[in-house]
């Protein structure tokens, strides 16, 4: 059975980043978010001062949705005139923690508050036109308020070794779900999802009959009195078998009198059933101005695939797709990395590009509107990388591109788990957006 990995991710203003040091963005007021629960927030001066006249919008949020954030301030030296404001959500709609203007005084730790229903905070930055100081240095944290639920599921038949429950049409499926709690689970909601597009089913125990050739993702949700699940995201695979053809199956005698027998020569051809997985959808990234002090990734949690599936072959990936604009192609580092680790190269800082256009910016620094995507796609089909085809050109066109590296990386390779992006902006001018990215 062949599966076809398809993930689409849209960003607004979205960077997920695992580690690493993020400076505050100077982005107009335009938020930028970082889903992130660990590495360092500092001021843009990286080394130095902050900067001037600077009107940065940061949210950071963690990356499970009951989890929540925590920056601790150990440094802040902020000139008068100059405002940090930290707030307690996802916007600056949300309640103030805190706001420091003319101090030299670390304020410490900040975290979400139990009646913050996103588990952000933002924080915003201005500074005059007149002064400026050492700025802060924050460490980046993530705490889980919630007891640990460990789930427990029988299913009647039972699973294969490798897991799967396997089917034929009309079956029925028996599910007993249970579940421990490491503090108390009174009043704890019990709900299966069981594949078949009718929403959430209530009560520990469940039946199913599965009539319809297919593969039956089911999720099974045990839910505390306070709002806090257990994190198992898929519980139970079922493969409900499809029709085989019996095309070809033949008696060797076509006729035959009474009493006579014949041999019946039987012929059957199993027929595959793939499944190419609805992709998650989000919004547009912004790719600020650096000089390759901070490498941006943003990753997806895919869990469309059977537990254990791996990528066999460099053909199961067909290709890496993008739709961005950038004033600078020699700017950057893009790179794909899969959920075992293994890193794809798809442009390499250094390798030439100089001040080819991908797509169509917006070729002023200080205008951060976006410009008009193209359309990019990976394949190891296409005969040059960007690199290679940027030679004589202004513009990159749309089309088909080599990655740097072989997709054969990618093999032996989780299909589950989180498929990350990452982008490295080099120089310090000149600046994009992706608007949205894909395998």
């Amino acid at each position: 059975m062949r599966h076809l990995l398809t993930i689409a991710i849209i960003f607004i203003g979205l960077f997920a980043t695992g580690q690493g040091i993020i400076n505050m963005p100077d982005n107009n007021g335009v938020p930028t978010r970082f889903v992130t629960c660990s590495g360092s927030f500092n001021d843009d001066g990286q080394n130095g001062d902050y900067g001037n006249n600077i009107n940065g919008y940061a949210v950071f949020c963690p990356g499970i949705q009951t989890d929540r954030m925590q920056l601790n301030f150990i440094q802040m030296i902020i000139q008068t005139g100059d405002v940090l404001t930290i707030y307690d959500g996802d916007s600056t709609a949300a309640p103030q923690l805190g706001t420091f203007t003319n101090t030299t005084t670390a304020p410490g730790m900040f975290q979400a508050s139990a009646g913050n229903p996103t588990g952000c905070l933002t924080v915003t930055f201005t500074s005059n036109g007149s002064g400026t100081g050492a700025g802060w240095r924050a460490g980046i944290s993530c705490f889980d308020p919630c007891q640990a639920i460990s789930t427990t599921i029988l299913t009647t038949p039972a699973p294969d070794a490798d897991g799967i429950v396997r089917i034929c049409q009309g079956d029925t499926v028996n599910f007993d779900g249970s579940a421990t709690f490491s503090v108390d689970g009174t009043g704890a909601t019990y709900e299966w999802d069981l594949g078949n597009g009718g929403g959430l089913n209530a009560g520990a125990m469940q039946s199913e009959t599965y009539t319809t050739s297919g593969i039956y993702l089911i999720d099974f949700v045990v839910t505390d009195a306070t709002g806090c699940s257990d994190r198992e995201s898929r519980d139970v695979v079922v493969h409900v078998s499809t029709d085989p053809d019996f095309t070809g199956t033949a008696a060797v005698d076509n006729t035959i009198c009474y009493g006579e027998s014949t041999d019946i020569n039987g012929n059957v051809t199993p027929i595959e059933f793939a499944i190419t997985p609805s992709p998650p959808i989000t919004g547009r990234t912004f790719l600020p101005d650096d000089n390759g002090t901070t490498s941006y990734q943003t990753c997806v949690s895919v869990d469309l695939f059977p537990p254990g599936a791996t990528m066999t072959n460099a053909s199961d990936l067909i290709d890496i797709f993008l739709n961005m604009e950038h004033s600078y192609l020699g700017d950057l580092d893009i790179s794909v990395t899969a959920p075992n680790g293994a890193t794809v190269s798809l442009h390499t800082y250094g390798s030439g590009g100089g001040g080819t256009f991908l797509g169509v910016p917006i070729d002023i620094d200080t205008d951060l509107n976006p410009g008009t995507g193209f359309d990019y796609v990976f394949t190891e089909s296409a005969t040059q990388t960007w690199a290679q085809a940027q030679a004589g050109v202004t513009t990159l066109p749309a089309g088909d591109y080599l990655p740097v590296d072989p997709y054969s990386t990618f093999v032996g390779t989780p299909l589950n788990g989180q498929w990350c992006i990452n982008i490295t902006d080099n120089l310090s001018s000149d600046n994009g957006y992706i608007f949205y990215w894909g395998t």
